[in-house]
């Protein structure tokens, strides 16, 4: 006969019981060597059934400390490869190449990392080096040593390249910390496109969309304050720009906590110019619960700068305010003379967020600087004191406006001004955007200012999927017109396909003119990811008879003591899932990846220094049933994991008892 739990005894007394069980494990005896492995015991299953799911109890114990874990000696190479060919009515035509890779070692606590970008257009090739490192962490220092090609933060100066060794806290590396940003860029493609994105003149993002509206989410939070240059290469050759404001943020330190960094070394750019020695210091101290403190210094030959700032938290919000002063000698002016230069630099930062109107002022900045200012940058490439064009102000805003259930509202703009000139850069977009029943809307204006030649571009899009039930394609129509282009009509629909989803297709078409009756491009693209790359194919045709096939392979090799292996993933903190007894999938987040019985499994995109639960989910006559592990890795970490150390899926409490139950009653 079976008892109610409610019925048995108190909760509290049900909740005591539990966790003695859960906290002991198993029930054991003092046994002799060599006996089989202890099995658990299930008390609470002898005693209880419960109605219905719903009626078990539910409770939320704290986790164990996790150890961090280093991982295994190993190496490995991520890399995104793509190549473009056109070609043209009369046969001629363009193929390119191009490369970005991170190969990496890892022995012990030390992390190798070579980053680089490789290109090929029919006899020109370049090949320029992003960073190149040895890292190991200072885990009792909450601290990172980097030796090699890297570069300063961007918090409090402008972040620069430099060739030497930094000493820096991690923040990452406290439990509580919070993690860095990077913008959303949203931008339009007339045709099959390669957008480039650059901070500072390197090239920190490279892909190819499909005409429409495109969106990147994924980019790495830089570490180096400026603007994001984004660029538009069009498959008929046109390009055009536009930028997003990023300004790495003076964040408020937790009261007695404090952060720092030290960098030493020549300064460098990727054509390996090397520049002078520099010393460059930051060190920020929380105070209290509303403000901070933060200050800095950068020595050189012949250059000083130091900065001195606070950053409070307000009721209407959190303000931070600094000045830079500079000097800079052997500075050429225009009669030939050389002079020092001695200036300031003036920044205002304010974010907040309005209960009121759940309104969210992400990053609004303003920064000016007098004529006689000088960064580290502008010293070491350019010794011109008037014709180097240096930055006098600069302002920055992202505004995010809910509007109930009328969707949202995102304004972000920048303005930015130069000395020795009059020349005047302003960007601004504003986008709306909402989901219905039926599908989504977007709608958004923009438009940039650039030597007082304004551009302008609108453009609304509808999302709707075409059926009611799941894996149905979705079909996205927009219209767009602007002041360099005709009225453009687009059509895309695509979906996700297969058991896993592993395939994803596109076909896109479009037609232009006030009256939309020429037709102007179409194409489609293939993207499929198997369990050892990721593969790409595209293809195009111009109104002007111009064809575009691109192709791509990106992912991950990893060479360990076990083997090769291979997966379509990318990212420097990673898990290996070696060979199992039986078939199931492995998950991070809401990403599964299916694996066959004896395969391996290449996880990335771990969190460091914090605990990431990896889940298997494995069948037994066709149940699936979740077991979970937490590993916390540490910075770039490979960690290999066991299938086999997973626990055996069982039943759980509900369905044992009650199949036991239902056995007993049939038996009756």
């Amino acid at each position: 006969m079976a008892y109610s739990a409610q019925d048995a005894f108190p909760w509290q007394w049900l909740r005591a019981a539990c966790l003695l069980l859960l906290f002991s494990g198993t029930a054991r005896a003092d046994t002799p060597p060599n006996t089989p492995p202890e099995q658990p015991v299930s008390l609470a299953q002898e005693l209880l059934t419960y109605p219905s799911p719903s009626s078990r109890p539910s409770m939320r114990l704290p986790k164990q400390a996790l150890a961090r874990d280093q991982g295994v000696t190993a190496s490995f190479l991520s890399y995104d490869f793509n190549t473009n060919q056109s070609r043209k009515p009369d046969h001629s035509g363009l193929q390119r190449y191009n490369l970005n890779y991170t190969a990496g070692f890892n022995a012990g606590a030390w992390r190798l990392r070579h980053q680089a970008n490789a290109k090929l257009q029919e006899s020109h090739k370049t090949y320029d080096v992003i960073n190149s490192y040895a890292q190991h962490d200072l885990q009792q220092f909450n601290s990172r040593l980097t030796l090699g090609q890297y570069s300063t933060p961007g918090d409090l100066f402008d972040g620069v390249d430099f060739s030497g060794m930094q000493l820096r806290s991690d923040e990452q590396m406290r439990p509580e910390s919070q993690r860095g940003y990077a913008p959303v860029v949203r931008g339009i493609a007339r045709t099959s496109a390669t957008v480039t994105i650059r901070q500072q003149g390197s090239v920190i993002y490279e892909t190819t969309v499909s005409p429409g509206e495109f969106v990147i989410d994924d980019l790495i939070a830089p570490e180096a304050s400026g603007d994001l240059e984004v660029m538009v290469n069009e498959a008929d050759g046109s390009n055009h720009r536009f930028s997003v404001p990023y300004l790495s943020e003076v964040d408020l330190m937790r009261p007695g906590t404090s952060s720092y960094s030290f960098s030493l070394g020549r300064l460098r750019q990727q054509q390996h110019i090397i520049g002078p020695w520099f010393g460059q210091s930051t060190w920020r101290q929380g105070l209290n619960n509303y403000a901070s403190l933060y200050t800095g210094g950068i020595l050189a030959d012949g250059y000083g700068a130091l900065v001195v700032g606070s950053a409070t938290a307000t009721p209407f919000g959190a303000v931070s305010a600094d000045i830079t002063s500079s000097s800079a000698s052997n500075m050429l002016s225009d009669d030939g003379t050389y002079s020092t230069m001695q200036g300031e630099s003036y920044r205002f930062g304010y974010s907040h967020h309005l209960d009121s109107t759940d309104t969210s002022f992400a990053l609004a900045a303003y920064r000016f600087s007098n004529e006689d200012y000088v960064s580290l940058e502008d010293f070491a490439w350019d010794e011109d004191a008037d014709d180097n064009e240096r930055e006098r102000d600069r302002f920055q805003l992202t505004i995010s406006q809910p509007v109930g259930d009328w969707g949202q509202l995102d304004l972000s703009g920048t303005d930015r001004r130069y000395w020795g000139n009059d020349s005047k850069i302003t960007t601004y977009q504003l986008g709306y955007q909402r989901d219905f029943n039926w599908g989504n809307l977007y709608l958004s204006a923009g438009q940039n200012i650039e030597d007082d030649q304004p551009s302008s571009l609108y453009l609304a899009s509808v999302r709707v999927p075409l059926g009611l039930a799941g894996q149905t394609p979705d079909l996205t129509t927009s219209a767009s017109f602007g002041d360099d282009e005709q009225p453009r009509l687009r059509a895309r629909i695509g979906d996700d396909i297969g058991p896993e989803q592993r395939v994803n297709y596109q076909a896109h078409a479009s037609v232009v003119g006030a009256e939309g009756t020429q037709l102007d491009d179409y194409g489609a693209s293939l993207k499929w990811n198997t369990p050892a790359t990721l593969f790409g194919a595209n293809f195009s045709h111009e109104d002007n008879g111009t064809q575009q096939y691109n192709a791509s392979l990106s992912g991950t090799m990893l060479a360990h003591s076990g083997g090769l292996v291979l997966s379509p993933e990318r990212g420097d903190t990673m898990v290996l899932i070696t060979p199992q007894s039986r078939s199931g999938k492995m998950a991070t987040g809401p990403d599964h990846h299916y694996i066959k019985a004896s395969s391996n499994a290449l996880l990335a995109g771990l969190t460091p220094y914090q605990a990431n639960s990896i889940k298997l989910e494995t069948t037994t006559e066709d149940q699936w049933h979740t077991t979970t592990r937490d590993i916390v890795p540490t910075q770039g970490a490979i960690i290999v994991v066991s299938a086999a150390d997973y626990p055996q899926p069982t039943l759980d409490l509900y369905e044992q008892v009650s199949a036991d139950t239902a056995a007993e009653e049939g038996g009756s």
